[in-house]
C-alpha cells in the first residue's frame, strides 16, 4: 500500500515537473506573443471604426437610394446564383 502511494506521488510530481517546465516561454514567445494580440486589437478596433463609418454613411443618404442599392444588390445575387446554376447543370464535351 505504502509502495503504491509512493508511485502514485512520483508519478504526480513528474507530470507536475513535465507542465512547470514545458510551459516555460522564452522572452521572444512573449514578445511575439505580445505583439501578435497588440495586432488583433488594433484590427479589430480598425473593423469597428470601418463598420461606424459605413453606418454614418448610410445614414446621410437617402431612403430612396438605399432602396435602389438593396435592388441592384439583390440583382446581382440573383444573377451569380444563375449562373451557378447553369454552369453546375452543364455536361462536360470531350472532343475526340
Amino acid at each position: 500500500m505504502l509502495h503504491k502511494r509512493n508511485y502514485i506521488l512520483s508519478a504526480l510530481f513528474a507530470s507536475f515537473f513535465i507542465l512547470t517546465f514545458t510551459h516555460c516561454k522564452t522572452q521572444v514567445q512573449v514578445e511575439v506573443e505580445k505583439q501578435q494580440s497588440e495586432r488583433r486589437a488594433r484590427e479589430k478596433a480598425d473593423e469597428r471604426q470601418y463598420k461606424k463609418e459605413v453606418k454614418q454613411h448610410m445614414k446621410k443618404q437617402s431612403k430612396s437610394t438605399r432602396k435602389m442599392m438593396r435592388k441592384s444588390r439583390k440583382k446581382s445575387n440573383k444573377a451569380v446564383g444563375k449562373t451557378i446554376g447553369k454552369n453546375r447543370n452543364r455536361t462536360k464535351c470531350t472532343g475526340g
